[in-house]
């Protein structure tokens, strides 16, 4: 397993689609990412969740995550976990999910464009309290996560994108 370093991240954000972020503890302690990219098997970086979102926003954005997180908030009135809009080719819309301010191994982040919420592509186990995401290119990976926080937060992030197409539509609108 190959884990490359904190400058590595703005090349890995340009050449892969990241679908989701996920971090665990290695064996010396270090917080490793595990980034989830299009077509493409695991990324491991040694660098936390929320320096590799950050540098997102930076490099589509031209700003940090903080202050995509307050645009987010005058958008949709959320204060807590917000989710990030990305100004890429697609219009991503990242979910945080467990302590993501913390950055510790049980947070996580969704990209919404790349997985479709239904029986197919995400597998509820009510037993352990934990869910399958099922990629659109096959790959997976399971969480511990309530399914209805899991559903309070996708419909934020279901929101934020009915609200920026709002606003896209009136704008196209006016210049007609």
């Amino acid at each position: 397993m190959e884990i490359l370093k904190e400058h590595d991240i703005p090349i890995i954000i340009k050449k892969y689609d990241i679908m989701a972020i996920d971090c665990f503890y290695n064996e010396v302690g270090a917080l490793i990412s595990k980034l989830f990219c299009f077509e493409k098997d695991l990324v491991f970086v040694d660098a936390k969740p929320s320096k590799i979102v950050n540098t997102i926003c930076e490099i589509y954005n031209n700003s940090s995550y903080n202050d995509c997180c307050k645009k987010t908030k005058k958008i949709i009135l959320i204060d807590k976990k917000i989710p990030v809009y990305i100004n890429d080719e697609v219009g991503s819309i990242w979910l945080p999910f467990g302590a993501t301010s913390n950055d510790n191994d049980s947070c996580f982040w969704l990209n919404m464009n790349y997985l479709s919420i239904n029986p197919h592509t995400t597998k509820v186990n009510k037993r352990n309290k934990s869910l399958k995401f099922i990629f659109e290119d096959g790959q997976f990976f399971e969480k511990f996560i309530n399914y209805k926080n899991f559903m309070l937060k996708w419909g934020e992030g279901a929101a934020l994108k009915y609200e920026l197409l709002r606003v896209q539509r009136r704008i196209l609108s006016q210049k007609m």
